[in-house]
Order: structure tokens, then sequence, then C-alpha cells
């Protein structure tokens, strides 16, 4: 199992992250180019994310997020892994008042995505 933290900054992932996704990401030994050559295939990549925002479907720009759904298809689709998400979301609730209103939602998102991790502990133990 692979364990990846993408904290969310300017909409996409850490470039410190991205640099090691550019080492990690070698089509033809980590990544095939037909089905077949997968090397990785099945094993589980869990995602945890960290958002200050909102970005989930019912937010206006839900699809800003270039960070996890790019990992998503790295190490799902293009290495045959099997992605798994946790997010956090408002993380910022807290801090900024122009959240404040939000703030319910926050401390629910951190809840959910804690229950996520057990779930998964158990699932992929």
């Amino acid at each position: 199992m692979l364990l990846i933290a993408v904290p969310m900054y300017n909409y996409s992932m850490p470039s410190t992250l991205k640099a090691w996704v550019d080492h990690v990401h070698v089509p033809g030994v980590t990544a095939g180019f037909a089905p077949g050559e997968l090397p990785l295939r099945g094993r589980p990549v869990v995602l945890v994310s960290s958002r200050g925002a909102a970005y989930g479907p019912a937010d206006n720009p839900a699809d800003w997020d270039h960070g996890t759904a790019a990992l998503e298809v790295v190490f799902g689709a293009s290495m045959g892994m099997t992605p798994h998400r946790i997010v956090a979301q408002l993380t910022l609730a807290p801090d900024l008042e122009v959240l404040a209103d939000r703030r319910d939602e926050a401390v629910a998102s951190l809840e959910a995505a804690i229950l996520r991790a057990r779930e998964l502990a158990i699932e992929l133990g």
C-alpha cells in the first residue's frame, strides 16, 4: 500500500510532491503502455487530502482540485493501482470569518475523513 498526503496548494498538489511523482511514474517501468504491463496493478494507494475551502459536488469550484484528481489518473489509470481518497475540507473555516457559516461543515468533514481512514485501515490493513 502507498499512502500519500496531498494538501491542496493553489488548486493543485505541492511542487515537491509533483517532482516525486515525476520520478516514480516511469512509462515502461512503473507505468506500462498496455494493461498487461502494469507491475503495480491492484495495489492500493490512499490519497489523504486537506483543503482550506470546499471543493465538493455542491460547490461552484468542484472541479478546481487539480491535485488529487491528477494523482488518481497517474496512480490509478496510468499505473493500475487502486486509488482511495480521504478528504478533509474547509480546514480554514475556524480561522476565516468568510467561512464562519461553514464551521459545522468543517467539523463534519474532518469527522468523516477520520471515519474513512479507520474504514480503510480495516479494509486494507
